[in-house]
């Protein structure tokens, strides 16, 4: 049972998410992708305040 369970998931929607997660190429690409936009948002964030507040942080 578990075996042919197995088999089930990796051809259903479960099986293509976790295809996902599995590092090709051109998914690693887009992992670093989000870690810089990621990255570049704190530093947007921590910029506004700076601004915002009048000692800094």
């Amino acid at each position: 049972m578990n075996e042919e369970d197995k088999k089930s998931n990796d051809t259903g929607d479960e099986g293509e998410e976790y295809q996902e997660w599995t590092p090709e190429p051109g998914k690693v690409g887009k992992f670093w992708a989000w870690l810089f936009l990621a990255i570049i948002g704190v530093v947007i964030v921590w910029m506004i305040f700076q601004i915002f507040t009048p000692g800094g942080l």
